[in-house]
């Protein structure tokens, strides 16, 4: 018991910013083009409160599964996977509305949400690094530096490259723009329109 709570507390001290993240899943909550940013920007483990990486992935299978994404679609699949009460409800689904913010500002609370998902790997690392550098027997410093150096390089490799989609992610957004619900579509139209009226 007293190891769990260390852990807890240890894992208190990581960074995180509570309302960049409902922010962010508010605003993909309201509006499709939010939810396809975040998607496209962010992943589960970004997020550090459990009940956020949840909402995301209901979001996600959601939007996987050709569904429209929303407080109520959400809420039903929440009750549906026996997750509703963990996550505090519709109660904290509006409270995420709440913190909703315009398409023009979302990325910057995802590179918020982001930023401090990169951090909390660094310290973990840095940690991880140092429990074997006082609980290990060093053989080999040479061998140790290397591994660390690849630990820290682990941790923020994604923050220089965060630009950057495979073709599988690009091509998994792409299809997600491509399905979006038929009721979005505005006067019946799909494709670029020409700026030109009849």
């Amino acid at each position: 018991m007293a190891k769990q709570n260390l852990q807890k507390d240890a894992a208190k001290d990581l960074p995180y910013n509570e309302q960049a993240e409902q922010a962010v899943l508010g605003s993909a909550l309201l509006s499709s083009d939010a939810l396809f940013t975040m998607l496209s920007s962010l992943y589960e483990e970004d997020f550090f409160e459990g009940k956020h990486q949840l909402i995301y992935r209901v979001m996600k299978n959601l939007t996987e599964k050709n569904s429209v994404v929303d407080t109520l679609t959400v809420t039903e699949e929440l009750i549906n996977i026996k997750e509703y009460d963990n996550i505090g409800g519709v109660e904290y689904l509006k409270v995420c509305c709440d913190s909703m913010v315009a398409l023009s500002a979302l990325r910057f609370y995802i590179n918020i949400v982001r930023d401090q998902s990169t951090l909390r790997k660094l310290l973990e690392s840095v940690r991880a690094i140092d429990k074997n550098y006082r609980n290990e027997e060093i053989d080999d410093v040479t061998n140790f530096i290397t591994t660390s150096e690849q630990m820290i390089k682990d941790a923020t490799e994604r923050r220089r490259s965060s630009e950057f989609r495979s073709a599988e992610e690009v091509s998994e957004v792409v299809k997600m723009q491509l399905n979006k619900p038929k009721q979005e579509i505005t006067d019946g139209v799909t494709g670029l329109t020409t700026g030109l009226s009849l």
